[in-house]
């Protein structure tokens, strides 16, 4: 039995521009989103585990992007569909979203095409905390003050870059 299995693990920072569209007013409404990012690698990690001809073969090392000839610059497109729940403290969203990187980033053009592309599962709570301090009865005002605090759980179901 011979097998060969190679991976790629990539860090970017990305910054996505989407358009979101919601399906009606009521409680809960549904929404679609899509648009395009720009991203930059900065490392990650490479791995290739391999039995040809009895011979078994294990790698696991950095990567570094100009080293290993591989673009830093990645931009593509993603969309996704997910559904909002309102509450009087806040907002629950579940949403699913898909990702297509449009650049090959092996940047040896002889190599195969190597693109980033995945998948994602997003639970986020949104809540509005308006709190009012008291202050003595002397000052014509009070203070208001309303802080956003959002906390965002994901759920990668797949993220590697993988070979077209």
């Amino acid at each position: 039995t011979e097998y060969y299995d190679e991976t790629y693990h990539l860090n970017y920072i990305e910054w996505p521009l989407m358009l979101r569209v919601q399906f009606g007013a009521l409680n809960p409404h549904f929404f679609a989103f899509g648009g395009c990012y720009t991203a930059y690698g900065f490392g990650g990690r490479y791995q290739l585990n391999s039995l040809i001809n009895g011979n078994y073969t294990s790698v696991d090392e950095k990567l570094d992007f100009k080293e290993d000839y591989l673009e830093t610059l990645d931009y593509g497109i993603h969309g996704g569909v997910g559904v909002c729940f309102e509450f009087d403290c806040g907002q629950f969203f579940i949403d699913g979203r898909g990702q297509r990187g449009l650049v090959n980033l092996n940047k040896d053009k002889l190599q195969p095409y190597l693109s980033n592309k995945g998948l994602s599962l997003h639970l986020i709570y949104e809540t509005l905390i308006v709190s009012t301090f008291a202050v003595p009865n002397s000052y014509p005002w009070k203070l208001f003050v309303s802080t956003q605090h959002s906390s965002l759980f994901t759920i990668k179901m797949a993220s590697n870059p993988s070979f077209v």
